[in-house]
């Protein structure tokens, strides 16, 4: 760095709109949130679970933005899981509990499972997931006003 010419500035707070518009872009999002490996368990589950979905069940790769993928459905690039609690909820703690997802809450969660998942309820499920979160419900932070200072009586 010694060896360019340079200058630091100081932009405050809305001035400093470049800064800002790249820290809270939704494409840098934490690696385990942002790519889909599975354990090959929980991929012969979803598989598996596909026969017994009602909606999975009828799809026809190549029709209405679907395709198969190694026994995977896919829509728009956004993995279908089937509507079986035990993989529902396997995703779920993985993207929520895991230590590098830190418990995020309910609409960052959200909005990470629709950049790669896609089944019905999502939005619901990760609702009732995060409110019986024991974690999340100890750390939660408060909405109310601080009690400001004592007065004497």
């Amino acid at each position: 760095m010694a060896r360019f010419d340079y200058t630091i500035e100081y932009k405050p707070g809305k001035q400093n709109v470049a800064a800002d518009a790249l820290s809270r872009r939704p494409d840098h999002v934490i690696a385990a949130i942002s790519s889909i490996t599975f354990e090959p368990k929980l991929r012969e589950a979803i598989v598996q679970a596909y026969a017994q979905d009602p909606v999975f069940a009828t799809v026809t790769p190549g029709t209405h933005g679907f395709r198969l993928d190694d026994g995977l459905i896919y829509k728009d690039d956004r993995l279908c899981i089937p509507a079986d609690s035990a993989v529902q909820s396997q995703l779920l703690h993985e993207h929520h509990d895991a230590n590098l997802a830190g418990h995020i809450g309910r609409d960052k969660l959200t909005a990470a499972l629709k950049r790669l998942y896609l089944w019905p309820g999502m939005a619901k499920a990760v609702r009732e997931y995060v409110a019986s979160c024991p974690t999340c419900q100890r750390i939660k932070p408060t909405n109310q006003a601080p009690a400001g200072l004592l007065q004497s009586l």
